[in-house]
């Protein structure tokens, strides 16, 4: 078995090959290819035959003949494991009797506790008298304070829609949902042309009246002071967003 590993180890050798790259090729685990190389095989799990995989695999990747190197192979005796003798096993009832005493402890103590524990004596309770009944009061109904809606729609006058809205200065949000769409903002003296592409949004403010025109009105949202306008349909669009009253 010496030889045998004598000369694997000699052919892994002279190809340049170490117990890892080795290992790398064949899968085999670097502990048992150690093993072999030093004829120590009783260590090697399996028995005879895992023995004799593994060298044809070694022989296979080192260009070995492996008839001849398996007819080095001495027998090889795997110690068997030793059976432990069976013992009967009796499970004791201590532990079942502890456990039942415990339940019954804690059933009487909430007996004790829920029935048979003296009570303190309830206060008396005197009745109002009956020229006196006692007066409740309902509480005034409030009603909730709601906000005033961002914006009003007027309709559409010269072909521009015409929003009136509640808070200034204005924060327009133009957002890219559907496709690309172009924007002309003109508010405070600024005239701005901006390209959106999904999913930018511009933020455009005002201080008083705001015109845009959209490219593509379908493929944007529209909010004004954080609150959204109904979805547009159609492609280029005009609005007008000015402030309450005339």
């Amino acid at each position: 078995m010496e030889e045998l590993g004598s000369r694997i180890r000699s052919a892994r050798e002279e190809q340049g090959l170490s117990i890892e790259d080795l290992h790398v090729r064949t899968k085999i685990r670097q502990r048992i290819i150690e093993a072999i190389e030093e004829g120590n095989l009783s260590v090697i799990p399996g028995g005879q035959v895992y023995i004799k995989g593994f060298i044809r695999t070694l022989a296979d990747e080192l260009n070995l003949d492996y008839p001849e190197l398996i007819a080095t192979l001495q027998p090889v005796e795997v110690p068997q494991p030793v059976e432990k003798p069976k013992t009967s096993y009796r499970p004791s009832v201590f532990p079942f009797i502890g456990a039942v005493v415990m339940v019954l402890a804690l059933v009487a103590a909430g007996v004790y506790y829920m029935y048979l524990r003296p009570q303190p004596p309830l206060p008396p309770v005197t009745p109002p008298a009956a020229d006196n009944p006692p007066i409740v009061e309902d509480p005034e109904p409030t009603d909730p304070e709601v906000p005033p809606p961002a914006f009003a729609y007027l309709g559409i006058e010269d072909g521009r829609e015409i929003y009136e809205v509640t808070t200034w200065p204005l924060e327009l949000v133009v957002r890219a949902t559907t496709g690309n769409c172009w924007v002309r903002f003109v508010a405070d003296d600024l005239n701005l042309e901006v390209t959106l592409t999904v999913p930018q949004e511009h933020l455009f403010p005002a201080q008083d009246t705001l015109l845009m025109r959209l490219g593509n009105a379908k493929a944007v949202e529209i909010l004004v002071n954080g609150e959204a306008l109904p979805a547009q349909t159609g492609d280029v669009k005009d609005y007008t967003f000015k402030k309450s009253g005339p």
